[in-house]
């Protein structure tokens, strides 16, 4: 699996940031103590993984 096709789960600023260093999508999902962390550098920030189903990572990120 190559960085564009794959999609990291994080929590925390540095967690994020490494993973879109490495050239992955990065879906937010913060915890009460990273709830205030900068995540403006992920693609999608949600409040909880129910959120993320399937059906929605693909409409937002699926290829046109």
């Amino acid at each position: 699996m190559t960085p564009p096709e794959a999609i990291a789960f994080e929590d925390s600023h540095s967690g994020s940031l490494a993973a879109k260093r490495a050239g992955l999508r990065v879906v937010a999902v913060p915890n009460p103590v990273t709830a205030r962390h900068d995540f403006s550098h992920v693609d999608w920030r949600v409040g909880s993984l129910a959120e993320a189903t399937l059906p929605a990572l693909l409409a937002r990120f699926a290829a046109p």
